[in-house]
């Protein structure tokens, strides 16, 4: 193999590669390293699925952001999942006061308290995973369209 040959197999492996990793500016770069002989139209074409590249979202942030039940699902982009989060947990805060005030400790101790531990810290690590999830169907639906545009 001629050293272009090598050279445009590793810009193809490169663009792919980044593709899967997110990193959109380098993907691209060696992608156009590879498209440089194709016709402009399909160079055209790869240019504007990089404008539209997704937007990655961080799944730590997610978890910080759920230390307000629902808010970390708002952000991976699940509000119906948030919705649930933020009714369950303000629901067993509301149960937890009412019998707190009307002096049932161990019912608050243990039907609130108990329950929204749960609830509480199971919602913090469902928002990291459903910003995963995201992350994962988008890199997948953005890098499909790439490998069918690039080996064609």
């Amino acid at each position: 193999p001629t050293a272009t040959a090598t050279l445009n197999e590793l810009s193809l492996l490169e663009a792919l590669a980044a593709g899967e990793c997110g990193d959109w500016v380098r993907s691209e770069r060696a992608a156009m390293v590879y498209l440089h002989d194709a016709p402009q139209e399909v160079r055209n074409e790869v240019a504007a699925l990089y404008k539209r590249a997704p937007r990655l979202r961080n799944p730590m942030v997610a978890w910080y952001l759920s230390l307000v039940p629902g808010v970390g699902q708002f952000y991976a982009g699940e509000v119906w999942s948030g919705v649930v989060s933020l009714a369950v947990n303000g629901g067993l805060i509301a149960f937890g006061v009412g019998e707190a005030v009307a002096h049932h400790w161990l019912g608050a101790w243990l039907g609130a308290g108990g329950m929204l531990s749960t609830t509480y810290f199971v919602g913090q690590e469902r928002a990291r995973q459903l910003t995963e999830r995201r992350n994962t169907r988008l890199l997948r639906n953005h890098n499909d369209r790439l490998r069918e545009i690039l080996l064609q």
